[in-house]
């Protein structure tokens, strides 16, 4: 899903880290593209910025079983 290594570590990602569309594959745009929107609208109404089940699903459209 990523082209490269973007973070050596959870240490190194604070409020300037940033994704850039070079640092993913085809496939991780396209689980951007179909996820992120949503599941940065419900951070902003309160989820678990833990919480990647929208993340999950897009996966599976991207991934059929």
């Amino acid at each position: 899903m990523v082209a490269r290594e973007i973070a050596s570590s959870l240490d190194s990602i604070n409020d300037d880290f940033e994704i850039n569309s070079d640092d993913l594959t085809d496939e991780g745009m396209t689980l951007v593209r179909l996820a992120y929107d949503k599941w940065l609208g419900r951070i902003d109404r309160g989820m678990d910025v833990r919480n990647v089940k929208l993340f999950e699903k897009a996966l599976t459209q991207i991934r059929p079983v």
